[in-house]
């Protein structure tokens, strides 16, 4: 219960349901994809395993409502 209610506090990234999730350094993939930057987009269901295992965390919503893109 803890993780649907980290991940609805988080930052939500668009009209496409998926929220941005910064990547802890050192980790090369996330929901078997390759990652390229300090943050990736998922949904909730895409980002449960790899936040479970302390891979993303949720970044966390600026006050003007945008996210915060600093990973």
């Amino acid at each position: 219960m803890a993780r649907r209610k980290a991940a609805a506090q988080a930052a939500p990234a668009g009209d496409d349901g998926r929220t941005i999730y910064a990547v802890a350094k050192g980790v090369d993939m996330v929901n078997g994809h390759p990652v390229t930057e300090g943050a990736v987009r998922l949904t909730t269901a895409e980002a449960l395993y790899d936040q479970a295992l302390g891979r993303i965390s949720p970044q966390p919503a600026v006050q003007d409502g945008t996210s915060d893109d600093r990973a």
